[in-house]
């Protein structure tokens, strides 16, 4: 969305252009007043070197080529947001099933836990109350034992 508004402020800032070239001035140390006409080989700057394309051609062609840029950045960004989602989906699915192995796998043993600590609760009140009741007839019954 910033690309495009970047483009948009970018195509708004360069006047309009049309694709005619105009005639070549025959005069070359004169001025080429028309806009749309290429500069003459006197007006092109001796360092850089002849320009072969009108300067509108070359902001298009650097336009089409910031375009192009900035689609194949969009569509590698997708591909990775794409590769980012698969990954996280796997994590989720293995997180989902190592939960799912651990119920499986502990709860059986939590339960039998609990069931055996509840027996060995049981057998040790059944203890208490079987020395507490033998010490209660000790003390209270006359009858002595006798074993057999």
């Amino acid at each position: 969305m910033l690309q495009r508004k970047l483009l948009a402020a970018f195509r708004a800032k360069l006047p309009p252009r049309s694709e005619k070239s105009g005639p070549l001035s025959s005069n070359p140390g004169k001025i080429n007043t028309n806009p749309a006409a290429p500069p003459t080989p006197a007006q092109w700057n001796a360092s850089a070197g002849p320009m072969t394309t009108p300067y509108g051609a070359q902001i298009d062609h650097y336009i089409r080529d910031l375009e192009a840029h900035f689609k194949n950045s969009s569509e590698a960004m997708l591909d990775a947001r794409k590769a980012i989602e698969g990954i996280l989906t796997e994590q989720a699915k293995a997180r989902q099933e190592h939960c799912r192995e651990y119920v499986l796998t502990f709860v059986p043993l939590v339960f039998t836990l609990i069931l055996f600590l509840r027996e060995q609760i049981n057998r040790s009140c059944a203890e208490q109350t079987h020395l507490f009741l033998k010490e209660h007839a000790d003390k209270c019954s006359s009858l002595k034992r006798v074993v057999l």
